[in-house]
């Protein structure tokens, strides 16, 4: 039996039921960044959604996160603090300029 279009829910509508679906399996603290994620569109919250979302929403895991290949992995939520960027000094900076 096919269906006709006017039968099929609009992508709009199948998109808001899957992200229903999917909300009611994310832990309750997690909704939220999900939320923002689709929501908003709000990409920094989407990153965090994925990454937690492959750690089975255990967010020590992400700190701890060994998969250097992902695409990722640069940009992943929750890093180790000697995983991040070093902050610039600004007295350093000032004293580059002096010889």
């Amino acid at each position: 039996m096919k269906t006709t279009n006017s039968e099929k829910p609009d992508m709009g509508t199948l998109r808001k039921q899957k992200i229903a679906c999917r909300l009611a399996e994310i832990p309750k603290k997690y909704r939220k960044i999900y939320k923002k994620a689709v929501e908003a569109n709000n990409k920094t919250e989407a990153v965090k959604a994925l990454c937690l979302e492959c750690v089975c929403w255990q967010k020590n895991e992400i700190i701890n996160c060994s998969c250097l290949a992902c695409p990722l992995y640069g940009v992943r939520p929750y890093k180790k603090e000697t995983d991040r960027e070093p902050k610039k000094n600004a007295a350093a900076i000032k004293g580059m300029g002096r010889n």
